[in-house]
């Protein structure tokens, strides 16, 4: 073995025998991508997994941090939404309400956020039982926000979430390349199926890396599969295939809403673009949203509330968003830990009337596996057992890319970077369809794919005529 090859991690108990050359070659050429592409990911997997592991605990963690003003003391008689919204406009005159949140046990505070006169958002938490207003947050620097703008889009919009992407599709490949790299040649289970953790040296670092990501693979994959849609660019792609649906159908169309005559926008706005739907349904994110009928907004809350407790929907963690222009309508979303019971109704503020009703049976198919996935992803469709697991995957997932970066730190020379060399004569077979297929599902990494091949070819030559 080279010195550059045991300097970046190489594997004699996965590595192809001796005299395998075209396997050889492909086990070098994947062992290399699969290198630069993990030190070029890491931050942001780490960043990742620490956020979603917070994200899974998010209430809890506000219950600490926050109690003095999230908690009440629970009571069965409670004020009406009007009241408490009307004590909500006097406290804070001049503000406009943005959503309120039905509080999600009966010890937490109803969480009406507004958009004050100076333009800052605040969460205000009121009291059911007298409408007492408690205290107020930040809305935008909030823990849970804050963790999940950084687990979304690192804190810098459009541009984050594509930087986000990008890592979550390499990542996949990560995935790809490691399965091949990890996939053993040999009939032996230590080293394979376990870490030899006796072994001490480059073994030991390798084994905590290889065999423990390759366990948790099929978790890390279902992650990054569930968590692309709601993506920019990505999401928003597949969103195209339809969301919603009146009738049976794999990627029913969504509805195409014609707006009256008189409505201002030409076309439909989403709830994709309202700054703080964040914690709705995908499928209704992405949906277009139903034109407003008429002028006025003689629609209450207590209207809405009622239009929501005959639908069996006015309970715990119930949003309802308010219009964000003059040609938007309410919207009530009932997100409980189940997908199956996920329902959402849009209403007209002119006069009350039902413009869209969703339930489950109205997702397209798409929009169905999308959102048992979501549920899943977050923790929530299986219970506490569905949290235990996914903590478990991303502290693993944490522990893991780092032992990997200690393989690659402990073994490489000062002042080299020790990449696995660059092989000569590789006949590609499988790898082509499989990197094809790769960049077509996730066409960010496919163009970087290419750059990355253009860049490797170049330097080949380079070499080759030196």
């Amino acid at each position: 073995m080279t010195e550059d090859r045991a300097m970046a991690g190489y594997n004699e108990d996965t590595a192809p025998e001796p005299g395998a050359a075209d396997a050889g070659s492909a086990y070098r050429l994947l062992w290399r991508w699969h290198f630069f592409a993990g030190l070029m990911v890491a931050p942001i997997v780490i960043m990742l997994a620490v956020t979603g592991a917070i994200f899974l605990y998010g209430d809890e963690i506000e219950s600490v941090l926050y109690g003095d003003v999230l908690t009440v003391t629970p009571t069965s008689e409670e004020t009406t939404a009007a009241v408490q919204e009307a004590a909500v406009l006097t406290a804070f005159e001049g503000s406009r309400i943005i959503r309120l949140t039905l509080p999600e046990q009966p010890d937490r505070a109803a969480e009406w956020m507004i958009l004050t006169q100076e333009g800052d958002t605040r969460t205000v938490l009121v009291d059911p039982a007298d409408a007492r207003i408690i205290g107020t947050l930040d809305s935008d620097t909030r823990l849970m926000a804050v963790v999940g703008g950084l687990h979304g889009e690192l804190m810098l919009g459009s541009t984050g979430d594509l930087i986000v992407e990008f890592a979550s599709c390499w990542t996949i490949v990560l995935l790809v390349t490691g399965a091949f790299l990890w996939w053993p040649r040999q009939k032996r289970l230590a080293g394979n199926a376990y870490p030899r953790l006796a072994a001490g040296g480059r073994r030991f670092w390798r084994d905590l890396h290889a065999v423990p990501s390759f366990w948790n693979l099929p978790i890390i994959a279902f992650l990054l599969l569930t968590g692309l849609p709601w993506s920019g660019f990505w999401g928003g792609k597949l969103a195209e295939l339809g969301t919603l649906s009146s009738s049976p159908g794999l990627f029913a169309p969504t509805p195409n809403f014609s707006a009256p005559p008189s409505a201002n926008n030409s076309h439909p706005a989403t709830l994709e673009q309202h700054e703080h739907t964040g914690d709705l349904p995908w499928s209704i994110r992405q949906a277009p949203l139903p034109p407003r009928q008429g002028a006025g907004d003689s629609t209450t809350i207590d209207d809405l509330a009622q239009i929501a407790r005959a639908r069996g929907i006015w309970e715990a963690g119930l949003r309802v968003i308010y219009p964000m222009d003059a040609d938007g309508v309410y919207t009530l979303s009932f997100v409980p830990d189940s997908a199956f019971d996920q329902h959402t109704v849009h209403v007209n503020p002119a006069d009350g009337s039902i413009l869209q009703d969703v339930s489950w049976a109205e997702y397209s198919m798409l929009g169905k596996t999308v959102e048992y996935g979501v549920l899943i992803h977050m923790g929530r469709q299986f219970g506490e057992a569905n949290r235990i697991i996914l903590l478990a995957s991303c502290l693993l997932l944490v522990a893991t890319v780092l032992f990997g970066l200690v393989t690659w730190w402990k073994r490489r020379p000062p002042g080299r970077l020790a990449a696995p060399p660059r092989p000569g004569n590789v006949r590609y077979g499988v790898i082509v369809p499989v990197a094809c297929a790769l960049g077509i599902l996730f066409p960010l990494a496919g163009a970087s794919m290419v750059v990355f091949a253009a860049i490797e070819w170049l330097l080949g030559r380079q070499a080759a005529n030196a």
